[in-house]
């Protein structure tokens, strides 16, 4: 999808930027979530209202940013009792906050589907969905928009929303991408030092600031119960179990066959039990990691069985470690008080807090 030509003549002989144009740039933003052909951010200082009625967070993407806003979550909570919460969020990244008992309205608008339709050359679908989501949030009245998302798309979406008073990054009239409240979240757009951790980051961004970083357990007895059983039938040891996640969106961050299967070996040697998990995009790869090493009692391909990621959270749960690559399922399971390794390589992989260790190569 090429630069819309519109935002070129705009920046070359000052282009009048119609209502069609922010649709174009924001189905644009759905696959290019870069700042790149913007000029630099702005900073607009302004405190938080007072007694907000109606709040709506942004936080798109992805499933781990999106689990660590709940202490967020928690402490507008706390600060605005009487207010009503909502987020804004893709599908995809929800699964970490599924029926939060403190968020009165999760959003879910389907990225995936809209990229789809892009990828089929169905752009009038797009627009039509963009318009409809647009006029659902300006309809709601929300009088307090954070947007802790620091994406073109959710700039745009908060320019077209307008709310009474916002803290995040917004785009101008003029195509400005501006930073309005506090620069927390927003330290290394705006050339300042901030050397806070993202999840304090996230809350001191929003003028609140937790008492302690609860997190959110998603209690639901039937999964439960399904997931007991199938511990039982898999006869699952969770006294030595360790699992291992080898994929991400960010194809460097994929972990390659043949280095899983030497790592699955070694500890199979060690007599740990070990648990392959992943999503369906996953799956080739995950069958031939198991091809590699081959049929051994103590390796199970859990992916196999797995309905949904909530399952995956539960058996990380009763594990000793989860090994992983990716910074999701880190922080997805680290919130909930278990152990992580996370081999990040040579790219840069965070946050991370005291239950996760991360092996870096820093040549």
């Amino acid at each position: 999808m090429k630069i819309p030509r519109f935002l070129i003549q705009h920046y070359s002989n000052n282009h009048q930027i119609s209502q069609t144009d922010w649709y174009r740039l924001l189905a644009y933003h759905l696959i290019f979530r870069s700042w790149d052909h913007y000029p630099d951010f702005i900073l607009q200082p302004d405190l938080a209202p007072d007694n907000p009625e109606k709040i709506l967070i942004i936080q798109l993407s992805s499933i781990g940013d999106v689990t660590c806003i709940i202490p967020t979550v928690y402490a507008l909570s706390e600060k605005f009792p009487a207010a009503k919460i909502s987020l804004l969020t893709e599908a995809e990244a929800a699964v970490g906050i599924t029926d939060h008992p403190v968020l009165n309205e999760i959003i879910e608008i389907p990225v995936g589907k809209w990229l789809n339709s892009l990828k089929n050359q169905s752009l009038g679908e797009v627009f039509s969905s963009l318009r409809k989501l647009i006029y659902r949030l300006r309809s709601a009245g929300y009088d307090y928009l954070i947007n802790l998302h620091t994406a073109p798309f959710s700039a745009i979406i908060c320019h077209l929303i307008s709310p009474a008073k916002l803290n995040g990054v917004t785009l101008t009239d003029d195509l400005v991408p501006t930073v309005q409240g506090n620069p927390h979240q927003f330290s290394r757009f705006i050339d300042i030092s901030v050397p806070v951790h993202s999840i304090g980051s996230h809350s001191l961004y929003a003028d609140v600031v937790p008492d302690r970083l609860q997190f959110y357990q998603r209690n639901d007895s039937r999964q439960k119960n399904q997931f007991k059983s199938k511990i039982n039938q898999l006869e699952i040891d969770t006294d030595r179990l360790i699992l291992i996640n080898t994929g991400s969106r960010v194809k460097n961050r994929v972990w390659p066959a043949e280095h899983c299967s030497q790592v699955v070996e070694q500890l199979l040697e060690a007599a740990y039990q070990i648990c392959l998990i992943g999503g369906s995009e996953d799956r080739q790869r995950l069958e031939q990691i198991t091809r590699k090493v081959g049929s051994k009692q103590n390796l199970i391909n859990w992916y196999r069985y797995s309905e949904n990621l909530h399952e995956d959270c539960l058996l990380a749960d009763a594990a000793r470690l989860t090994i992983t690559t990716d910074s999701g399922p880190q922080h997805l399971f680290s919130v909930r008080g278990n152990l992580n390794l996370v081999l990040a390589g040579s790219h840069w992989i965070g946050p991370w807090d005291e239950r996760s260790f991360t092996l870096k190569n820093r040549s």
